[in-house]
């Protein structure tokens, strides 16, 4: 939706944009924070605070049925290569073996 500008499920062109979607915040009662893309071990430290949050989500909502498509942002402090764990990174061009 976001290139074509179409909803592949009812072919509206209307939407409702959400550039950095925002969870609420834990630590806060009124705070909000953006949803993180990935959240990667850093290997700095042991335990919670060994995590990095990384990225955030755009969403495109379709207005008339609703459909929804989820675009992950910032994510270029990720090293995709050495990507490991939950976060895999694939590379469909990269030469087997």
């Amino acid at each position: 939706m976001k290139t074509s500008h179409t909803c592949p499920k009812c072919s509206s062109r209307r939407f409702l944009v959400m550039g950095e979607f925002l969870l609420p915040d834990q630590q806060s009662s009124n705070g909000t924070a953006p949803m993180p893309a990935f959240t990667v071990k850093t290997g700095r430290t042991a335990g919670p605070s060994d995590r990095e949050l990384v990225g955030h989500f755009e969403t495109w909502v379709c207005a008339a049925c609703g459909f929804t498509e989820w675009y992950a942002g910032g994510l270029h402090s990720l090293a995709l290569q050495r990507a490991s764990g939950r976060v895999r990174y694939f590379d469909a061009d990269a030469v087997e073996g």
